[in-house]
């Protein structure tokens, strides 16, 4: 037997057209596995007279109010006078032929703490045919659906759907009512739309399937009916129906007004939104040919990195809008906003602000917190992001973006941070070696490339006698954190205990001997006094390449091993000799080769 579940502040909507027997079958399924809730109601849409009468019996054994209707009206009436006639805050939408799984109740019970905790969402996902295809990992087996303007994948506009999903009962007032009088799928189409133009935010449970199940018997079967052209696979369909997705979508995202037919009040704001239109659909139609460009010039290119082929020269294209100003007029106008990952930045968007900044083109630079010293060159540097995101990464007015299959760049300069933080204050006897280590939820999972207390065990033993030791896990407190979850190694207890010797940099920084202003200054005034490093993946292994020397990265997974980034990429920052080590004993190799025979 299961637990009781009660859902306080939940109204049970369910949406039901002659298929009485589908309804029962959810009715009792919900009562088998003990959940109840506050109400239950059902908006019949005009059933023939032997369903409406079963639903009326039903009423007698599952206590609802039942709200009927003397015709057909279509879904979006139906969900309309049924969203009407809830009392309580919290909405639980549900289809007819639906049926909640067994892990049901428990995962409901966390989208409703969710809900209570997070009053800026307006909607939980739990069902869908296919995955969302913009997610950020969230909590308790939720993902945040992220909508990305510039992405070619049709299905980022089902960010709503009508499939079961649990909402705040204002939903209709935040979003407008359903269009009624039309189809089905032009319904959640147009709410959708609405969706998208209010700035609504949502979760989608991972498991999409793991917890209702759609069920269509013979005897009750679908009565949705979608046209050939919806569903072909014929790829010249296929790509006629993309472009023209691409162009409704963003045509009805300015001008669909929902239910008020299309409407822009003034001729100004009209012609702007028309302008916009044209901007993105010029896009995407740009991003569909630098597809069909890169299937045919690089077939053997692996497919999950083709998309990386097609970001180079779409990069490329755009600059080459800036032009004249870059190259014939060369005065102050370049405003350079960037709040993505660290080590895209130190990759991509500091060499190209550096080079503006040599180029006299340079006016602003807008980056994350804790970064002013980074961009040590520009007269206004503003630090407006408090954290740092994976959409960011996204800026295609960088040279380039994450990884690429041509690192040879223009308006890209080697920053000389090296230069600019050398100083007298941190210098030793023996010659510094730097750690770098960090421990990270990486690609949503567990962390892959960190130092381990063994493999720290064996380094520190090995060369402690050569080196200065300075060990730096930064922690999230003393730095701009991003999407990506950080884990506690327990190692500086271990260091304290074991190797006092080492030099932890968070210790250097509560002395701060040179006054520095944050730890990353901190972090930038040691690295300019080392010429070796041992390092890890990610911004941790970029950083460590700034600064000459030699760099000893490990890095047991990634698209940059497909790309080539250590050899390609980190030996331009500053020139360093980079070694790159695919698992532990790669790395103890390279020790033995590069830093106590070198």
């Amino acid at each position: 037997m299961a637990l009781p579940y009660f859902f306080k502040d939940v109204s049970l909507l369910i949406t039901h057209y002659n298929r009485s027997n589908s309804l029962e079958r959810l009715l009792k399924i919900f009562k088998e596995l003990n959940c109840s809730f506050e109400e239950i109601i059902v908006s019949d849409d005009g059933s023939l007279t032997e369903h409406l009468e079963s639903v009326k019996e039903l009423q007698y054994s599952y206590n609802f109010s039942l709200i009927t209707s003397s015709k057909n009206m279509g879904l979006g009436n139906n969900i309309n006078k049924g969203q009407a006639a809830v009392t309580c805050p919290y909405t639980l939408y549900v289809q007819e032929d639906f049926i909640p799984l067994a892990d049901f109740a428990k995962h409901f019970q966390d989208a409703l703490d969710i809900m209570h905790k997070r009053k800026e969402l307006d909607i939980i996902r739990f069902y869908s045919y296919i995955k969302y295809p913009h997610l950020k990992p969230f909590e308790q087996g939720f993902s945040e659906m992220i909508y990305k303007p510039w992405s070619l994948n049709y299905l980022k506009i089902y960010f709503y759907s009508d499939h079961p999903h649990l909402r705040r009962s204002n939903f209709i007032e935040k979003f407008g009512t359903y269009t009624e009088q039309v189809s089905v799928d032009r319904a959640e189409y147009r709410m959708c739309i609405s969706f998208l133009q209010q700035r609504g935010k949502g979760l989608f449970y991972d498991d999409y399937q793991g917890l209702f199940e759609q069920i269509n018997p013979e005897a009750e079967p679908s009565t949705t009916i979608r046209r050939k052209f919806t569903l072909s696979k014929n790829p010249f369909i296929k790509f006629t129906r993309d472009i023209y997705r691409q162009f409704r979508y963003n045509y009805d995202l300015r001008f669909l007004r929902v239910n008020h037919g299309f409407a822009i009040k003034s001729d100004i704001a009209k012609l702007r939104a028309e302008k916009n239109t044209f901007i993105d659909l010029s896009k995407a139609i740009i991003n569909k040919f630098l597809s069909l460009f890169v299937r045919i010039f690089y077939p053997q290119a692996v497919r999950e990195f083709k998309q990386f082929y097609k970001d180079t020269y779409y990069c490329q294209l755009v600059q080459l809008k800036y032009l004249f100003k870059d190259y014939f007029i060369r005065k102050r106008y370049k405003s350079i906003s960037f709040n993505g990952e660290f080590a895209p930045e130190l990759q991509f968007v500091l060499p190209f602000a550096y080079w503006h900044f040599k180029n006299g083109t340079l006016d602003k630079t807008i980056s994350s917190k804790l970064t002013r010293e980074l961009y040590f060159f520009s007269k206004d540097h503003q630090e407006s992001f408090e954290e740092r995101s994976n959409e960011g990464n996204y800026n295609f007015e960088t040279p380039r973006i994450l990884y690429s299959h041509n690192y040879d760049m223009s308006k890209w300069a080697q920053v000389p941070l090296k230069e600019t933080y050398q100083n007298s204050i941190y210098v030793y006897d023996k010659p510094i070696l730097i750690i770098a280590n960090r421990y990270n939820m990486e690609w949503d999972d567990a962390p892959v490339s960190f130092l381990s207390i063994p493999v720290l065990r064996t380094i520190i033993t090995k060369l402690k006698d050569k080196f200065t030791i300075i060990y730096n896990r930064p922690r999230s407190q003393n730095i701009a954190t991003d999407d990506s979850v950080i884990y506690d190694l327990h190692e500086y207890e271990w260091l304290e205990k074991e190797h006092p010797e080492v030099i932890l940099m968070e210790n250097l920084y509560k002395e701060n001997k040179a006054k520095a202003n944050n730890f990353n200054h901190l972090q930038l005034m040691v690295y300019a006094n080392s010429s070796h490093f041992i390092s890890t993946h990610g911004g941790t292994g970029t950083l460590a390449s700034y600064f000459g020397g030699i760099n000893l990265i490990l890095s047991k997974k990634g698209p940059e091993h497909h790309f080539n980034c250590y050899q390609k990429l980190y030996p331009k920052l500053s020139g360093a000799k980079i070694v790159h080590a695919k698992s532990d004993a790669e790395l103890d190799s390279a020790i033995e080769k590069c830093l106590l025979n070198d």
